[in-house]
């Protein structure tokens, strides 16, 4: 008698292992092109910076971005990846080792997505795992050498954390979201988030109270520090160089018509004109200040520009894929920047990137298109479903994604700022799940 039955019914042991031998066979394949590639593309965009950050505090005990003394001590920057990076320099070892490590702890980021779905008991196990596992925005950035792959590790595992944790074990968890601040700056409000999702949550106003200042322990000191330093009172400066370096900058671009580049160029050359940064111990507190004044002052001189721009910002966010970065990693040839080309007319934006971009890179672009759609549109779909098994976890993950979402206007909506929201994504696919295959038997 022929009898159909469910496929898919495999341990979860199996399942982790299948997950854990897909996302590092993956992984590897990447960084192993990325290196034979003969390119330089494990150190892009912001790399040189954490390396001298790195470099500075191991040979000179500063935490400064100058390449020679009087090393000037930085604000924009946190300590948290730089310190990562400080026992391979101990110990002499290699970038394209130092990124082989990255790959392969970046791998545990679809082993944790797969738990939490595992614990949630979501049905769609395998999209959690798969998601992420393939996802080519996180495989480009895995092996650079930047604070994102660290920083989405951090994020999954203190999630995983909250999930699986109960009463005072939960506590643990605030410590890994204290130091995914210090990696990246761009959760320093998360405990202020969190806080509100408690008290909804009811849990016990004396657990609240110690999770909100076990979180904000570590990055405590870091704000401390800085006000020691600059009388500033702030976790980093990089929100106020994104809000006058390219929101601003790019808002005056786009109503007046001048060049982007030049505008910025013109930020850039006033702010340090108007600087003794040397002379002054206060120079970075004026400095602030004067971006502040001059940022607001030009985003309301163009509301309509801006709110155009923050709109397009918020629409690209869960679609835009990596463009020619693919071209940057693997040294193919092209022309197109993708820092400046959103400056360019966006009514032809699109003949002008697959004119500039490789065919390689054009090919992975639309499958990274691909893979964007697919997982907002399975996403979307198990937010419902997720909601009546488990509302508190679905009002935190909705937060989450809503809150890297909203500051993504503050960071140009580039490709790396979607990083974040990808395993939450996953999630709410998993708990829509496909409907289950069936094989004969």
């Amino acid at each position: 008698m022929t009898q159909r039955t469910p496929v898919g019914h495999i341990p979860f042991r199996k399942q982790v292992m299948i997950t854990a031998l897909l996302a590092v066979s993956l992984r590897l394949i990447w960084w192993l092109g990325v290196w034979l590639s003969g390119s330089n593309g494990l150190v892009l965009f912001d790399s040189p910076q954490y390396i001298l950050l790195a470099e500075n505090l191991l040979e000179h005990g500063e935490f400064s971005r100058s390449e020679a003394a009087p090393f000037f001590p930085d604000i924009a920057r946190t300590p948290g990846y730089p310190l990562f990076l400080i026992p391979f320099f101990k110990l002499g070892i290699a970038i394209h080792w130092i990124a082989l490590t990255q790959i392969l702890l970046s791998a545990a980021i679809p082993l944790l997505v797969l738990d939490i779905a595992r614990k949630l008991e979501l049905k769609g196990r395998w999209i959690a795992a798969i998601i992420p596992s393939i996802d080519l925005s996180l495989l480009l950035f895995a092996p650079v050498i930047l604070s994102d792959s660290l920083f989405i590790l951090l994020l999954t595992w203190w999630i995983w954390w909250m999930v699986s944790k109960e009463g005072k074990q939960r506590l643990w968890g605030a410590l890994i979201l204290g130091l995914m601040i210090l990696v990246r700056p761009i959760a320093q409000f998360i405990p202020f988030l969190l806080l509100g999702w408690m008290i909804w949550s009811k849990f016990p106003k004396k657990q609240i109270l110690a999770y909100f200042l076990i979180a904000m322990f570590l990055p405590g000191f870091w704000i401390a520090r800085n006000y020691q330093q600059f009388e500033a009172a702030t976790l980093s400066s990089m929100g106020l160089n994104n809000l006058m370096l390219y929101n601003a900058a790019g808002a005056e671009a786009a109503a007046t018509g001048v060049p982007f580049t030049e505008v910025q160029q013109k930020y850039v050359t006033a702010a340090l004109e108007a600087q003794d940064w040397y002379g002054d111990p206060l120079a970075t507190k004026k400095y602030l200040s004067w971006m502040r004044e001059n940022a607001l002052d030009v985003l309301a001189e163009y509301p309509s520009t801006v709110a155009y721009q923050s709109a397009k910002s918020l629409g690209l966010y869960f679609f835009k894929p990596p463009r020619s970065y693919f071209d940057q990693q693997f040294n193919w040839d092209y022309s197109y920047d993708p820092i400046l080309g959103y400056d360019e007319n966006s009514a032809s934006i699109f003949s002008q990137i697959t004119g500039k971009t490789s065919t390689g890179g054009i090919a992975l672009m639309f499958l990274q298109a691909f893979i964007n759609l697919a997982t907002f549109l399975l996403g979307v779909l198990g937010i419902r479903t997720l909601w009546k098994k488990h509302r508190q976890w679905t009002m935190l993950f909705i937060l989450l994604i809503l809150y890297f979402w909203f500051l993504s206007v503050f960071t140009q909506t580039d490709a790396r700022f979607r990083l974040p929201v990808i395993p939450l994504l996953a999630l709410f696919a998993a708990a829509k799940g496909f409907p289950r295959l069936t094989r004969r038997v």
